[in-house]
């Protein structure tokens, strides 16, 4: 949540500086940058994948966005994933990361490593619960 806001504060500061500028080009962030913050939130687990739409919001443009890159799950699933997570008492963050972890080897013919990363982020998670 707070890297959301400090992303959302920099993109109406920059809204507004290209306002009283009048020069709709400025920019405080840019767009590689803000592509790249979105790669590292999708693999630490933002599964609603939060900058599209943020960036839609705020600037008011459409950016594209990778094909591969879209959201893992919808709005309605992330809802029923937090809401199963609440009943059994399981760490949301977790779980995203897991997913994660299994979307990015889901294709690949080969998937020596999954196993170690899931074991990873299982004793780096339990160890910090």
């Amino acid at each position: 949540k707070a890297r959301e806001a400090i992303l959302r504060e920099l993109l109406e500061t920059q809204k507004k500086v290209q306002r009283l500028k009048g020069d709709s080009e400025f920019e405080l962030i840019g767009i590689d940058e803000i592509k790249m913050i979105r790669r590292y939130w999708r693999a630490d687990g933002d599964l609603e994948d939060r900058i599209p739409k943020l960036y839609q919001e705020i600037i008011g443009q459409t950016l594209e966005w990778e094909y591969d890159d879209r959201p893992i799950l919808r709005e309605d699933q992330v809802s029923l994933l937090k809401q199963l997570c609440e009943e059994k008492n399981v760490s949301l963050v977790l779980i995203k990361k897991l997913i994660r972890i299994q979307q990015e080897y889901y294709s690949l013919k080969l998937r020596k490593g999954v196993i170690q990363d899931l074991e990873e982020t299982m004793s780096q998670d339990w160890l910090h619960l």
